[in-house]
């Protein structure tokens, strides 16, 4: 054994004698999937001694696993782990067919070198293996296909797998094209990201020369390493393969890269890989399909390219406090956690705290003017929610007694509740199979007294609000808390930020749109406390009021009965760092609402139908065995909700407005079967199609039952 200090670990941490925590070896601890796996487990809760051969770091001690006789070799046998996470490697691919011996000893001798030691000391082994085990004629590959290594590193991968299957057991897990952020920067997609950064204000452009026949599935590292993390305590072993749901060529993963960096002067140049003349073949159409991994796992999603670009912080898990609805088996609203945003979402919020700005001020001006815009709007407010905006928008309305609003029963309980605390009469009328009232509905209903007409884009589902502005002249006003779209029918616009709708404002926010800026400035009245005055810092125009003969500060000269309902900078820092993705999740929305209605035509479900095209919020269906169908999502960590309020008129606080001859009959089927499944940007064909198959299931085994 050498000296402590020496090439063991450098005297930086020592030994554990714990009894208590696992031990884990992770071989390779110096690159990329092992460094990522040594902090995985150590947050999950192991001791673990990391090693290197060639790059030290100051966590890793030397340990040659080709040479087990090495003088300065770290102590295994004296460390004895629990489990040895086998990562080092010799990688590159052109370099093991030029060298193969060193191959050999490098990726078979070292490999059945640690296999002999996790049998000596009866521990786990998890080994890291690869797609180049398939020659590429018909990938991506599931587990169960047959292995056809083309090129020698893939062949000595292969006989490696052999010998650590050969112990009981034992993980081999298959990844490719792996990136993350490490210190030498040596994976693809790092490369490519740090030459566009060098390469901007370039006057001559670099070309990338790249393979467009290539394929493969990039696989981040961190999601590497939760697999590991997982798949070692749930006590899995075999054959696993580690994939996202992305399949693309070297070529068009280098376009994704080029895409995140604005200003790069470099160029790709796709070519055949026959052109290139690559010392090893390579597995053209390669990648895998982590077919058990899905089966075994169906909530686990690595993310895209595109996520890890975003955002190179996001946890896998909810850290401290919050770790306890993880625990309890509450997820958020907004899926995946920490998926609906990013590092630029991060980096917006953190320049707000440096910059001491936290009232709202120039961001949240400007947050105002494009979200206004989107809407078709001049003006925009900013509130603290969307149930704050509709409070405020009808407190500034103006009714007076008499007044009749016409609205849907089917609503949600913020769009009716500021009319009953006003004093005002709500005309219900019902909805569609389109979750909105037919315009024909709503004009029928117009009296002598009908002062507004007050709808919301319910589930992100839109009235046809040209109709209604073509036939009518009474004000429109639409509650869009669900949706963001451009109505330039209606007269007054309101939306909510909050945490699971097309974008937030930091978990919250709402706004107020108009084209009257007298009306957003009674809205603005409302929200800043009832004040009359503005910000305005001059002494002059401060005490330029007098009230009953006393000079007094005409910022705090309240002229109506208002609230605090005013958000932060930082929501609008946030809000605006979402709004440039707002096209992506629209289309991502999208595409989930639409997989889930072609999965499931053909079904007894009610699916919802359109009026005009919409940007849902949600997929609602209708099942007469609602409530035992949602029990059985929700056993199966599917989260569903019910489609809001249904008929509003038989709730508690409402039900001064039920009438037994009021016929809503849409709103009570609704009430009584709808629910919501997500089409939240945050989740993926895979969930929606785990959760269409759980639907099918529920319906064959109630026909089951009732035959």
């Amino acid at each position: 054994m050498a000296p402590r200090g020496a090439h063991t670990n450098g005297g930086l941490r020592p030994l554990t004698t714990s009894t208590t925590m696992p031990r884990a070896l992770v071989t390779g601890g110096s690159g990329l999937v092992g460094g990522r796996c040594v902090t995985a487990l150590r947050d999950g809760g192991y001791d673990v001694v990391a090693t290197h051969r060639s790059f030290a770091t100051s966590d890793t001690v030397y340990f040659n696993c080709a040479d087990m006789a090495d003088s300065v070799n770290f102590d295994v046998r004296q460390f004895r782990p629990d489990v040895i996470v086998h990562c080092a490697a010799m990688t590159n691919v052109d370099e093991c067919e030029s060298k193969p011996e060193e191959s050999a000893t490098q990726n078979v001798l070292a490999t059945s070198n640690m296999v002999a030691l996790a049998k000596e000391l009866g521990a786990q082994m998890v080994f890291i293996s690869t797609d180049y085990v398939f020659d590429g004629s018909a990938g991506p590959y599931s587990e169960d296909a047959e292995p056809s290594p083309l090129s020698v590193y893939g062949k000595h991968k292969l006989e490696a797998e052999k010998l650590v299957l050969a112990l009981r057991g034992a993980l081999v897990l298959r990844v490719t094209n792996v990136y993350g952020v490490e210190e030498r920067g040596k994976n693809f997609v790092s490369r490519v990201l740090a030459n566009a950064q060098k390469s901007i204000g370039d006057a001559e452009p670099t070309t990338l020369r790249l393979p467009s026949d290539q394929f493969a599935t990039p696989i981040d590292a961190e999601d590497i390493a939760a697999v590991v993390c997982m798949l070692l305590r749930d006590d899995r072993s075999g054959i696993y393969h580690i994939a996202a749901a992305e399949y693309m060529s070297r070529v068009q993963l280098a376009a994704k890269v080029l895409a995140k960096v604005p200003g790069h002067s470099m160029t790709i140049d796709p070519v055949s890989t026959a052109v290139l003349g690559q010392k090893a073949p390579r597995p053209l159409k390669g990648g895998l399909l982590p077919t058990r991994l899905l089966a075994e796992y169906p909530l686990f999603a690595c993310r895209s390219v595109h996520e890890f670009l975003s955002s190179s912080q996001k946890p896998k898990a909810l850290p401290g406090v919050y770790a306890q609805y993880d625990q309890s088996g509450k997820h958020w609203y907004a899926p995946n956690k920490f998926e609906a945003y990013g590092e630029e979402e991060i980096q917006a919020v953190a320049s707000c705290l440096r910059d001491g700005f936290l009232a709202p001020g120039p961001i949240t001006e400007e947050f105002e003017r494009q979200v206004a815009a989107l809407f078709g709007k001049q003006y925009g407010l900013m509130v603290n929610s969307g149930s704050s905006a509709n409070l405020l928008a009808l407190n500034a309305f103006g009714f007076k007694p008499g007044d009749e609003v016409i609205t849907p029963a089917c609503t949600f309980s913020t769009v009716v509740a500021p009319l009953v605390q006003l004093g005002v009469k709500p005309v219900f009328v019902d909805v569609t199979d389109a979750y909105v009232p037919d315009a024909e509905v709503v004009l029928a209903a117009i009296t002598s007294k009908t002062v507004l007409i007050w709808l919301p884009n319910l589930v992100g589902s839109k009235p046809d609000w040209a109709e209604l502005r073509r036939r009518t002249t009474l004000p429109i006003w639409e509650d869009s808390c669900d949706t963001i779209t451009v109505t330039t029918e209606t007269d007054v616009s309101m939306t909510s930020f909050y945490a699971s709708h097309m974008i937030t404002a930091g978990g919250g926010g709402g706004m107020i749109m108009a084209n009257d800026k007298g009306f957003i400035d009674k809205c603005r009245m409302y929200r800043d406390w009832g004040r009359i005055g503005n910000n305005s810092e001059d002494m002059l125009e401060r005490f330029g009021v007098s009230v009953d003969g006393i000079p007094y500060d005409g910022k705090f000269l309240y002229g109506v009965v208002g609230y605090n309902m005013k958000s932060c900078e930082m929501n609008a820092a946030f809000g605006l760092a979402q709004l440039k993705k707002l096209e992506q999740f629209r289309k991502i929305r999208r595409a989930n609402f639409d997989r889930f209605l072609e999965n499931m035509k053909g079904t007894s479900y009610v699916l919802p139908k359109e009026l005009v095209h919409s940007d849902w919020l949600a997929f609602p269906l209708r099942h007469p065995r609602r409530a035992e169908l949602l029990a059985f999502l929700e056993s199966n960590n599917i989260q569903t909700r019910v489609c809001f309020a249904g008929n509003i008129t038989r709730h508690p606080a409402y039900r001064q407005f039920y009438e037994e001859a009021a016929s809503f009959p849409m709103a009570d089927q609704i009430m009584s079967d709808g629910f919501l499944l997500g089409c939240h940007h945050g989740t993926n064909f895979a969930k929606v199609d785990r959760a269409c198959e759980l639907l099918k299931q529920f319906e064959a085994d109630s026909a089951q039952q009732l035959s």
